[in-house]
Parts: structure tokens; sequence; C-alpha cells
């Protein structure tokens, strides 16, 4: 029986694994699809300035570094509370729409889940 349980959570760990890599390879086929207009000539790239120090953005990039990893948007907005940022609009919609808003920074690495691009080096460049 325990055996079975064994294989179970080994069978997990690969399938997080793999939706991990699915999610590199499509993010890196997104980017190189921005990279191409209609016609498949290259479309200049919009010039992303850095986030300002007291930004959500900035915010959500220091809890990121301070991470050994990607994580969910719950555990960011808990993180952000800790930190003391507050928001006149709801926080908890706010930080996917943030994070979505600045792909320069930002790697969505499987659904709600997010971490910085610096991290995924094969995308870099892209």
């Amino acid at each position: 029986m325990s055996s079975i349980k064994e294989r179970i959570t080994e069978l997990k760990t690969e399938i997080e694994g793999l939706e991990f890599q699915l999610a590199l390879k499509k993010n890196a086929l997104q980017e190189l699809q921005s990279l191409t207009g209609k016609r498949g000539q290259k479309t200049p790239r919009q010039k992303l300035k850095p986030p300002r120090a007291t930004s959500l953005a900035a915010y959500l990039q220091k809890v990121l570094t301070e991470g050994d990893g990607p994580l969910p948007v719950s555990v960011l907005v808990e993180k952000l509370k800790e930190r003391g940022y507050h928001s006149k609009a709801d926080i908890k919609t706010v930080v996917p729409s943030a994070l979505s808003r600045r792909p320069d920074i930002f790697f969505r690495v499987k659904y709600g889940v997010y971490d910085l691009k610096s991290r995924h080096k094969d995308l870099e460049g892209h």
C-alpha cells in the first residue's frame, strides 16, 4: 500500500515538473510570436521603465527576489500585507493585473503562480 502512495507522490512531482517546463515553453512561444507582426515583420517592443519604488510592481519584485522561486498570487498578497502595502482597490484583484502588465519583470509559471523573469535565463532576449 505504501509503494502505491509513493508512486502517486512520484507521479505528482513529475507532473508538476512537466507543467513547469510546459509553461516555460508556452511563454517562450508567446514571446517569439509577439515579436512578429501580421506579415512576419518585427514590431518594435515598448521599452518599459523600471517600476517606481512605491509601486505595486516594485513591492512584488522585492517579495519575489527575497523568495527562492515561484509564488502563488495568494502568497504574494499575504507577503505584501505583511510589508504594509495597502491599496484603495482590492489587493487580491490588482496583484494579478500588476504581474501581467510587466512581462519584462514577471513570468507566469502556471495559472496563478509567478516568478521573476530574470530567473528564467532561457527566456531573456526574447
